[in-house]
């Protein structure tokens, strides 16, 4: 009944808690400290393959936006061309690496 669908509202609220940990938290400390690029500009750049990757959530079907995006963010399109399609399509098993 009403405790089994408070302990799933519980876990899917750890699990967006935990992902915006890592994006608003691990990702703009490693983009500042490894790559050298200020977070800020890095998600603004970023913003339109973000939000159709979140709103479609299809990795592949976000791929001509990412395309786009990284190019635009300064990565050479030799590269961008081999490792948006490459992360597109691999480690494709979702949330299901979290679960127990």
């Amino acid at each position: 009944g009403w405790d089994l669908i408070g302990k799933y509202a519980t876990f899917t609220a750890d699990v967006y808690i935990g992902c915006l940990l890592v994006m608003f938290g691990v990702y703009p400390l490693l983009l500042a400290t490894v790559a050298k690029v200020s977070p800020l500009q890095f998600f603004k750049g970023a913003w339109p393959a973000i939000q159709l990757a979140f709103v479609s959530r299809s990795s592949v079907g976000t791929m001509p936006v990412t395309q786009r995006v990284t190019e635009r963010l300064g990565v050479p399109k030799e590269y961008a061309s081999f490792a948006v399609p490459f992360g597109a399509t691999t480690k494709m098993d979702g949330c299901a690496a979290i679960y127990p």
